[in-house]
């Protein structure tokens, strides 16, 4: 049986002679590559809670966030991941 190596960004594909598909597994982490896989990193790297403000700057230095305000669509991820806990008002750190 032979294979063609066939790749796309996020998942791996082999296909056969009998062009039937076969999903091997996933090539490429989108999770990294996003502004919420960059504020989850910068947390986990930092061992305490940080501002949003500052979160929001270690993320502009890695991405840029083509927004009117960078600092909102920050606060809009921080509100609604399920890796982070806000522990007071402005102040978030990584849930373990």
């Amino acid at each position: 049986m032979e294979k063609l190596g066939i790749t796309f960004r996020t998942m791996g594909l082999i296909m056969n002679k009998s062009k039937n598909l076969k999903i091997v597994g996933v090539r490429l982490n989108t999770f990294n590559l996003s502004i919420h896989g960059i504020v989850v990193k910068i947390l986990k790297k930092s061992n305490q809670p940080m501002r949003v403000i500052d979160i929001t700057n270690q993320v502009l230095k890695i991405k840029n966030i083509n927004s009117k305000t960078p600092l909102n669509s920050v606060c809009a991820i921080l509100q609604t991941s399920k890796y982070v806990v806000r522990v007071d008002r402005g102040l978030y750190k990584y849930k373990k």
